[in-house]
């Protein structure tokens, strides 16, 4: 709504981009979506799109910005890309401009990839990931990527300050060395109709368990202070800022996930546990498919817990009811 109180509308343009092929080179300039990776809950090599895979939000992604030099062999593929060439160069986040080169070769017992990635908050980022074809039942996959260098946002008073109470958001980003993201996966079938996945991967760039009960303990001291009136508003400030870390697309650094799905006729029904070994805590995922006459729905509840002292049970919600409808053209 505008300040006015009338109603306002604007437009937000997913994907728009122009290609032609030069000599054997295809040339592709504009905004284009560009998910790469194998995985189900997470993907190392999705260095480009950078989709939350934990969301229940299955909206239609939009695309980067980027120039794109492409060639094509039979089963291979090679590529030079520049994403987001008009940003400054020291722009964190999903508008950071980065030069990145991929390979890609599908050969008959799997396929195998190889990307590296540089930009001005990394450096030079190494990955490599596969699929591997065991039989008509199992598929293995795994992936992998190093950054020589990454940030994350780290709250100044955690663990590191006597001081309790912070005037200014408390939230900086901390730099470090060496930062691996790693999964490995795998993808069984039976009946046709059954598939289990089991995936387990670490994230250097998430919360550590230290971290994390050092933010817990910011907060107990800092809710420990509600017996003086005159820094009510202070306490309430600071624990929504602490709050903001369980808005992170990964909460801990390892995570184990088993999502079972069954292919009916017209239902799709799916079971999903993703479980922080750290800490013990838990989130699960029921959910229920149908698509006919070109619609699709997607509904279903998220439940989150595990003890106190972890960091899905400490969410601010215990559970998510969520049910989308969206149609394909």
């Amino acid at each position: 709504m505008a300040a006015e109180g009338k109603p306002t509308t604007r437009g937000i343009v997913k994907e728009l981009y122009y290609s032609s092929a030069l000599s054997q080179w295809d040339l592709t300039i504009g905004r284009r979506v560009t998910s790469w990776g194998v995985g189900y809950g997470f993907r190392p090599l999705d260095v480009i799109q950078q989709q939350n895979l934990q969301s229940t939000d299955v909206e239609s992604l939009g695309g980067v910005n980027q120039l794109i030099a492409e060639r094509y062999w039979e089963l291979s593929a090679a590529g030079i890309y520049l994403i987001n060439p008009g940003e400054p160069l020291d722009t964190r986040g999903s508008k950071q401009p980065a030069l990145i080169g991929r390979y890609f070769s599908s050969l008959e017992e799997g396929d195998w990839q190889a990307v590296l990635r540089y930009s001005d908050e990394h450096g030079l980022q190494g990955g490599l990931g596969g699929i591997k074809i065991v039989n008509d039942a199992l598929e293995l996959h795994s992936s992998l990527l190093y950054s020589p260098r990454y940030s994350k946002s780290i709250h100044s008073l955690a663990g590191q300050s006597s001081t309790l109470l912070a005037t200014v958001d408390p939230w900086r980003e901390r730099g470090y060395e060496g930062g691996l993201r790693i999964m490995v996966g795998a993808n069984w079938t039976w009946s046709e109709r059954d598939n289990l996945i089991v995936e387990y991967w670490h994230d250097d760039f998430a919360l550590s368990r230290d971290e994390w009960q050092a933010l817990f303990t910011l907060a107990g001291d800092q809710r420990g202070l509600h017996s003086i009136p005159a820094l009510e508003s202070a306490i309430h400030n600071n624990l929504a800022w602490s709050s903001r870390a369980l808005q992170a697309n990964s909460l801990m650094q390892k995570n184990l996930l088993l999502r079972w799905q069954h292919e009916g006729a017209e239902w799709q029904p799916a079971a999903a546990l993703l479980i922080t070994p750290d800490d013990g805590g838990r989130v699960t995922t029921l959910s229920l498919e149908r698509k006919w006459q070109g619609l699709s729905m997607d509904a279903g509840l998220r439940l989150f817990d595990g003890p106190a002292d972890s960091a899905y049970g400490q969410m601010t919600r215990e559970r998510e009811l969520f049910i989308t409808l969206y149609s394909e053209f």
